[in-house]
């Protein structure tokens, strides 16, 4: 008794395929012939198997004393040992091919092969538990799509290196049974944290006093486990957390942050943002200055466009007293007591702040004028549009 192969693997799903031929003595009549297992001592004839019913087919040619057997639809209950079985008309000369074909059905799984972290090398390898007899060639797809490219070497698909885009659902199958594929295997690629900033830029000018909270945000994988944040020429963290909030602002606040993301596999810092906290304005205030003492008043009005001229008044005045956004007074006087006011133009139009009283120490303000008092107020310069001049004195 010979058998085309002793053994054979194949795919749970697919088909298999064997063949025998045998001899006998020209004395000896045959009177069949028949595929059979022989299972526990026992021979069971496969056409007759409840397991292989209507997947089965068997035929021998007594005139060739060939035999064949296909299984379709394998399942992996079919692997098994597959003999010929041959009668004569002689009772006590009947032939059991004891060698027989060795039948084992696999699956196809996907194994990785290498740490799934950016920049290193990874593979899937499409694994059988047996050799596969019709050496095949693979397939891929992620995601459920055929991969375009396939850098394929062997059952191998290689991700040379690995990318956070390569990240996905991966399956293999052999060519000409992609119905057949494999359990789909995740591709989870781990890298530090990228694209890390500061969400919503802060004003241009913060008020003193006023709050502000700045978030940070970065894509990783793992996720970040931990965000810091900076001020520029400070050694230590001011803070951690996602989020930092500086809930009354003041000048020593000035200058540049920055948050710093990190995760298992590594770290990464954002842009610097900038914060200036802004002084407090005074719109109607008394200013007590003694003889011979200086005081600088500044103009502030926000216009589009900027302020083209700023000029300074002094009630009862008709001339101006000064121009420019600064003016000083040195070695003042009690001639120079009284209410002074700037104005703003720009090409759209004109505005007049309101008035700031200046005292001459040890004046009273009686005849000068009642009710002045100093108030301050807090604003944020406006989004550019075309708009008039908002003068301020402080």
């Amino acid at each position: 008794m010979v058998y085309g192969a002793s053994s054979i693997c194949a795919l749970r799903g697919s088909s298999a395929e064997m063949s025998c031929r045998y001899t006998h003595p020209s004395n000896l009549t045959v009177q069949n012939a028949f595929w059979c297992e022989y299972v526990s001592g026992t021979v069971q004839p496969v056409l007759q198997s409840k397991n292989l019913m209507g997947r089965v087919g068997a035929k021998c040619e007594l005139e060739t004393k060939r035999c064949s057997l296909r299984i379709t639809n394998l399942r992996r209950s079919d692997g098994s040992r597959y003999h010929c079985r041959v009668t004569t008309n002689v009772d006590v000369h009947k032939w059991l091919g004891a060698e027989g074909t060795i039948l084992s059905v696999t699956d196809l799984k996907v194994e990785l092969v290498g740490a799934a972290t950016e920049g290193n090398d990874v593979r899937l390898v499409c694994k059988t538990s047996c050799y596969l007899s019709s050496s095949p060639t693979y397939s891929w797809k992620k995601n459920g799509e055929p991969l375009e490219k396939e850098p394929t070497k062997n059952n191998e698909l290689l991700l040379h290196p690995v990318s956070r885009e390569d990240g996905g659902r991966y399956s293999c199958a052999v060519k000409g049974h992609e119905d057949l594929s494999s359990a789909e295997v995740e591709l989870d690629v781990r890298y530090p944290p990228k694209n890390t900033r500061v969400l919503g830029a802060p004003p241009a000018e913060i008020p003193e006093g006023g709050s502000v909270t700045l978030s940070c945000s970065s894509d990783a994988n793992p996720p970040v486990q931990n965000y810091t944040w900076f001020k520029e020429n400070v050694t230590s963290p001011v803070a951690a957390g996602q989020n930092f909030t500086i809930i009354s602002i003041t000048f020593s606040d000035k200058g540049s942050y920055h948050c710093q993301a990190r995760n298992d596999v590594g770290v990464q810092n954002s842009a610097a943002v900038s914060l200036q906290p802004r002084g407090r304005a005074c719109v109607s205030c008394s200013v007590v200055i003694p003889e011979g003492g200086s005081v600088t008043l500044s103009c502030s009005s926000d216009a589009n466009p900027p302020v083209q001229n700023y000029t300074w008044f002094k009630e009862n005045v008709t001339s101006p007293v000064a121009a420019g956004q600064n003016y000083t007074i040195t070695n003042f006087t009690s001639a120079q007591v009284g209410l002074y006011s700037c104005q703003t133009r720009n090409e759209v139009g004109v505005q007049n702040s309101t008035a700031v009283l200046l005292i001459f120490k040890g004046t009273s303000t009686d005849g000068i004028g009642s009710g002045f008092f100093c108030f301050f107020f807090s604003f944020f310069f406006l989004a550019p549009a075309i708009t008039a001049p908002f003068p301020v004195v402080v």
